[in-house]
This record gives C-alpha cells, sequence and structure tokens, in this order.
C-alpha cells in the first residue's frame, strides 16, 4: 500500500534525467517537433552509460516510427512524476530488435504529482477503450478516490487517452454502477504475465460519483 497524502499538483520544474528511475517498458509519447509532426507511441527500454536512450515501439513486433537526426518531444508519466524533454534521434536499428537511440537529456521538465493514498485491492471492473464497442474486462490492482492502477490483458491505449471505467460498488447492500471517465497516466508491462498495468485518472461527472469513489477508496482499506 502506497500513503501519500493529497494536495496539489506542484508546477513543472527541471529534474535530472536519473533521479526519474524509469522502469523498462514504460510507455510514453514522442512528438516531432517539426510543424504537423505526429505522435508515436514508444516504450523505454534503457539508458546507456549516461550517453543515449533506448526507445523501442510499444508494441512487440512493430518497427520503430522514429526517424533519424529528427527532433522529438518525449512525454511520460512514472507514477510520481509528469515529465517531458527534447532529444534528437541519432540512429534507428532493426536487428537484434527495433530501437532508437537518442541523445541522453541531462535534465527534464518534471512536474510532481502528489497522489491521494492507494489502497490495493483485487476488483472486477470493465474499460470501454476510445473508439472500440467492445469493453475489455479488467482487475483494479490498486485504487483511490482520484485514480487507480487496473491490470489488463491488451493494451487500452496511449497516454493521455480518455476512457470509461465501468464497476459495479456494494453499497450498503446495493449495488451501484458507475461509468466513470478516466485518462490514462502511465502504462507498462505486468511482471507476472503478458498483461498490462495501466494508470488512470479518474474524471467523474458528478458528485454522487466522486461520493461513490470515496466510498470504493475507504472500503478497499485492508484487502
Amino acid at each position: 500500500m502506497t500513503n501519500n497524502s493529497s494536495s496539489e499538483s506542484s508546477s513543472a520544474q527541471p529534474l535530472g534525467f536519473w533521479s526519474l528511475k524509469l522502469r523498462v517498458g514504460l510507455a510514453l509519447q514522442a512528438q516531432s517537433v517539426a510543424p504537423g509532426g505526429h505522435k508515436e507511441e514508444v516504450q523505454f527500454l534503457a539508458a546507456v552509460d549516461l550517453k543515449g536512450l533506448m526507445l523501442g515501439p510499444y508494441r512487440s513486433g512493430e518497427k520503430i516510427a522514429l526517424t533519424s537526426g529528427s527532433e522529438y518531444n518525449i512525454q511520460g508519466f512514472t507514477g510520481q512524476y509528469d515529465f517531458s524533454f527534447n532529444a534528437k534521434v541519432i540512429q534507428t536499428f532493426d536487428k537484434p530488435f527495433a530501437y532508437a537511440l537518442l541523445e541522453y537529456p541531462d535534465i527534464v521538465s518534471a512536474r510532481l504529482v502528489r497522489r491521494a493514498m492507494r489502497m490495493k485491492t483485487s476488483f472486477p471492473a470493465r474499460v470501454a477503450p476510445a473508439g472500440q464497442s467492445e469493453p475489455v474486462g479488467v482487475t483494479l490492482i490498486d485504487v483511490s478516490h482520484c485514480g487507480a492502477m487496473v491490470h489488463s490483458p491488451v493494451p487500452l491505449g496511449a497516454f493521455g487517452d480518455v476512457l470509461n471505467l465501468a464497476l459495479s460498488i456494494d453499497f450498503e447492500g446495493d449495488f451501484v454502477n458507475l461509468s466513470i471517465p478516466s485518462a490514462i497516466c502511465h502504462s507498462r508491462k505486468s511482471d507476472h504475465d503478458d498483461g498490462t498495468n495501466v494508470g488512470l485518472a479518474f474524471k467523474p461527472n458528478s458528485k454522487d460519483d466522486k461520493l461513490m469513489l470515496y466510498f470504493l477508496a475507504q472500503s478497499s482499506h485492508g484487502v
């Protein structure tokens, strides 16, 4: 259980890249700084001797979409820091696996996000990713009144995508069905299986939904 006090997010500040302590498989967005540049979803692979970064395609088997010599704005969320930085692609590779080698960013722009108390849980739910009609069955593995981590058998989208999280809560003997708009804050491959752990920030539409999320977080205590 993570026990962080709830408060407003801080403003962005310069931070050493190494302080982010990125985990292998963390989903990132890379957008070309050139006018009209497209966003690409990538994953963090490694930092090479403080001289470069290895980024790979988020889905295995795909080619790296970044272009040698081009500069990109990289954005991501660690669960503690919302961060971004610019870096140029030094070279791309297809073997022994697909990846791009980028310049190492000594300093990044990072915003410390102070999270509410997170409770470990195991709670079934369904997620409807944007543009998909069929919901995906997921499991909440931790939850607070403002967000949750869900385990999904498949990727749910890219950083910043908004999806609907549907769940049924037993409130004093009556089941209350909730459908909560939620934004993807970060995602990474599970350490235990082929699934994905996805961090969500709740965007409830009503005061009643907010109250039910408080109830869910409190009722998960001790699970």
